[in-house]
């Protein structure tokens, strides 16, 4: 089953980025560093099959229901972290990653969206599986 518990730390992590940093202004949109696809890559993650930690693997007690409103739930968090960035400046905001490389705010904000995609993938993969 699909754990939606391996994204809420990610989060978690933006949020307090914004609570703790000072809020300053915005940079200009055209110089806020969003796409993480080379952060990616140069990470030697992408293609790689990663064991989660143990918190993150699922534990198949959610159903195909519960699974859908606990990513239900995430996004909407992620829509209103979206929102708070567009705000502020982002590019100076770092927060390492636990396989070793570093991301501004809005890179893991890309970063949770390209994840809860592979979460909904497998949440297809399971209701094809099912029917």
């Amino acid at each position: 089953m699909v754990n939606f518990q391996d994204i809420v730390p990610f989060m978690d992590q933006v949020r307090q980025m914004l609570e703790k940093e000072p809020a300053l202004p915005s940079e200009p949109w055209d110089e806020k560093l969003t796409d993480v696809s080379e952060v990616l890559q140069n990470s030697g993650i992408i293609g790689k099959k990663i064991e989660a930690p143990k918190a993150a693997v699922p534990s198949g007690t959610l159903s195909y229901e519960e699974a859908m409103d606990k990513l239900n739930q995430v996004r909407d968090t992620t829509k209103e972290i979206i929102v708070r960035l567009a705000e502020r400046n982002t590019n100076d905001l770092r927060y390492p990653h636990p396989f070793g490389f570093e991301m501004n705010a809005n890179q893991w904000a890309h970063f949770i969206a390209i994840h809860e995609t592979l979460h909904i993938r497998q949440l297809g993969r399971i209701r094809e599986a099912n029917k």
